[in-house]
């Protein structure tokens, strides 16, 4: 089932003006440290690229966490958080909670959490159980309201994550398929000259 999704959600995106998000923090600015209030990025169908750089450099600096909330609209899915880039290659926490907030102290509150420890697909990660407490997450995440946060101690991460967003599969589907039932049954013209 999930490698159908997967094909019909690349068919989908092929299809699809994408309306995503590019954020990039050395352009758009530093996204939020504040668990209360996340950064609200919006998030469209297709490929959302979302870069940055988190942690702390030396030992008594002050850590950088990277939280962002985002809405998924009725009929839209989740179906992809691909780190693209990650930098040193670390062990830095990752987490995604319900709501537009994250709670920093109480990781049983997330849907999941995991750590990252360099480039590939993350979600499957998530879906398997969390890192460190959670209440549980379904792949694809459908429709609401979610925070992410990215923390590291160590070092300065740099990173760069694809969140792939796409339309209801059956929606869609039956679309295409109306389409392509009206373009069989439309009158044929005769081109003879």
């Amino acid at each position: 089932m999930k490698t159908l999704l997967g094909a019909v959600s690349a068919l989908l995106c092929s299809l699809l003006p994408l309306h995503a998000v590019n954020w990039n923090e050395a352009i758009d600015g530093d996204l939020s440290g504040n668990n209360l209030a996340p950064t609200p990025l919006t998030l469209g169908l297709g490929v959302n690229l979302i870069s940055g750089t988190m942690g702390k450099d030396l030992p008594q600096a002050p850590v950088d966490r990277d939280m962002f909330t985002f809405m998924l609209a009725p009929g839209q899915y989740l179906t992809s958080i691909d780190f693209l880039v990650f930098t040193p290659t670390n062990q830095s926490f990752y987490a995604i909670a319900p709501g537009a907030t994250i709670n920093d102290t109480d990781p049983a509150t997330h849907l999941s959490n995991t750590l990252i420890n360099g480039t590939g697909e993350f979600l499957d990660n998530l879906a398997l159980g969390a890192y460190s407490g959670g209440t549980g997450l379904t792949d694809p995440v459908g429709p609401g309201t979610y925070t992410i946060w990215l923390q590291e101690l160590s070092s300065v991460v740099t990173y760069q994550t694809a969140y792939t967003v796409v339309p209801e599969p059956g929606a869609w589907l039956s679309l295409l398929g109306g389409a392509a039932l009206l373009l069989l049954l439309r009158p044929q013209r005769n081109l003879q000259a």
